[in-house]
């Protein structure tokens, strides 16, 4: 059986200025589709039952082919209707899912670590790394050293694991830098 509330689920998210007697329109010639095509396969389940057994269908076996056939209609109906309309609404969210976010927008960018590290969430992986150099350091500096190292994962650069790796001395001061950086706007909107 064809329900209302399906067809206007999909029309409505397919197109939300969809009209009412849109609606009506669709539903009623998916409902006649779907009386029709119930009808044919039951006829032809029947009829097959009958040349295969010599018999026809009893109570219960008419009753199991008409549930069957409805099933099988109500199936069919939605596949041609309704299908082409929900294979255009998946494309179109996946299309909207797969939009850059601002994280990866911020990641292209080569100053967005420190212009905008509120919108990189740094992994797991770039916070130990991080913690496990400056620990000690303020929250801002913090903040500001895990979107650098983000930042760097996303490049496919190593990350310094000690102080003597060749890169930390400039990635401590450019993190500095940008700290500076904050400090006196912070300072300056106040």
């Amino acid at each position: 059986m064809i329900h209302r509330a399906d067809v206007q689920a999909t029309l409505t998210a397919y197109d939300p200025e969809t009209t009412e007697q849109q609606i009506d329109q669709l539903y009623e010639q998916m409902s006649q589709a779907w009386e029709d095509r119930a009808s044919e396969i039951e006829t032809a389940a029947i009829n097959a039952l009958k040349e295969k057994t010599g018999d026809w269908p009893d109570g219960p076996q008419r009753g199991s082919l008409i549930a069957q056939s409805k099933q099988l209609a109500t199936d069919q109906i939605m596949e041609e209707f309704l299908a082409p309309l929900t294979q255009e609404i998946v494309a179109r969210q996946t299309e909207q899912d797969e939009e850059e976010t601002p994280h990866d927008q911020t990641l292209r960018d080569p100053n967005g670590w420190w212009q905008a590290p509120e919108n990189i969430q740094a992994s797991q992986e770039a916070q130990d790394a991080v913690w496990e150099l400056w620990e000690d350091e303020s929250p801002r500096f913090l903040l500001l050293a895990d979107a650098l190292f983000e930042r760097r994962l996303f490049l496919g650069l190593q990350l310094p694991n000690r102080p003597e790796h060749p890169d930390y001395p400039e990635l401590k001061a450019q993190i500095a830098d940008a700290e500076r950086y904050w400090d006196k706007r912070i300072a300056a909107s106040r």
